[in-house]
């Protein structure tokens, strides 16, 4: 089962290789043509077109029926939709400009999902450990568990392509969707992985914030400071005190890149400079600052009870992954547009495994 981990150590990937790129052209084009679209295409066009980018793709992924052998089928209906598995090495591709795009992937530890339920053990309660004498019997120690819930969810977005398909330039059309793609699904990954509260939206998934403020582990402001402008140094340094101690050493700040306004404001002179821009990432109190473009932007309007800041350890949190990915290319419903919608497709699910390992900053509820 390919599970689409990046590697991490790899130089960040800016862009699919040609080779990928091309293969998702192909994909897209190969399956339009045997959907039936650019009907405005001449028979010899549309059979060049197919012969060339049939031949681009790795065997597995080919079109099974030519389309000169579709009409000749008795009582097969024509086809409105066709859902096409990426090659391996392409979904490796994409991931990884997931994982570039994204912070659910860089933060979180990647978990590969079989089929089905997975049952993730999570310790709540640890053996302890100590001194003991000579020849002495020792009491059984019974470490508790319970288990996390990980099961895929589909995940998918639509993107409307022109039947004007790029066939002269593959390699451009094919970054631009493999781009497109990666940055929308990176995109809804850090939402669910940070704002996810529990809703139907994100089929009832609670993201760190969320899962957070609902376990108890927050920093509140004090009545009235509704406004992320009211925080104060000592709120997120208070907020340390909500995390196990012993997740401290791993630990971060994660918000939006907006807060530094604020956070500079709290260097009040030369020598009292809690908030360090100048290295990479930035850090406060000498605790690393991730910037989350999907955490609220700060700003003086009044948002009761918003989680503003979260902190802690995001490597006891699991983003699980199931499956290859999968494009679904169909006809536009309206006939009167000439364009194919892409559905890019996705199974991935969330789950903290630590206590207190990650706490939120939340604004006043009035």
């Amino acid at each position: 089962m390919q599970t689409m981990i990046p590697n991490q150590s790899a130089t960040r990937r800016l862009q699919l290789s040609d080779e990928s790129a091309r293969q998702l052209a192909a994909i897209v084009i190969v399956a339009a043509l045997e959907i039936g679209a650019c009907k405005d295409w001449a028979d010899k066009r549309r059979e060049a077109a197919l012969k060339r980018f049939t031949s681009l793709l790795p065997f597995e992924v080919r079109t099974p029926l030519p389309l000169d052998r579709m009409a000749t089928i008795s009582g097969r209906a024509p086809l409105t939709s066709t859902e096409v598995p990426l090659p391996a090495t392409l979904a490796t591709e994409v991931s990884e400009l997931i994982w570039n795009y994204g912070q659910a992937r860089r933060l979180a530890t990647i978990y590969p999902l079989a089929k089905g339920v997975n049952l993730l053990p999570r310790l709540t309660t640890p053996a302890e450990f100590g001194f003991v004498g000579a020849s002495v019997n020792l009491p059984e120690m019974k470490p508790a568990f319970d288990t996390v819930s990980l099961e895929a969810q589909k995940a998918a977005g639509i993107i409307r392509v022109p039947e004007e398909l790029a066939e002269d330039q593959p390699e451009l059309f094919g970054n631009y969707l493999g781009n497109h793609i990666a940055r929308h699904l990176a995109k809804f990954e850090d939402k669910v992985m940070f704002l996810a509260d529990g809703t139907g939206t994100y089929n009832t998934r609670k993201g760190v914030t969320k899962f957070a403020i609902d376990s108890g582990w927050l920093q509140q402001l004090a009545a009235g400071a509704t406004s992320p402008q009211d925080i104060t140094l000592a709120d997120v340094r208070n907020l340390r005190a909500k995390v196990d101690p012993e997740v401290l050493a791993d630990s971060a700040y994660f918000c939006n890149m907006t807060m530094e306004q604020r956070f500079v404001l709290f260097n009040s002179s030369a020598v009292q400079t809690p908030y360090v821009a100048s290295t990479s990432p930035p850090r406060l109190d000498g605790f690393p600052v991730i910037w989350v473009g999907v955490m609220p932007l700060f700003d003086a309007a009044a948002h009761p009870g918003q989680a503003q800041i979260a902190f802690g350890d995001m490597s006891y949190w699991r983003l699980g992954l199931r499956q290859d990915m999968t494009v679904r290319v169909s006809l536009a419903t309206n006939s009167l547009v000439d364009e194919i919608r892409l559905l890019p497709i996705e199974r991935f699910d969330i789950g903290c495994l630590g206590a207190k390992s990650v706490a939120a900053l939340q604004l006043a509820a009035a």
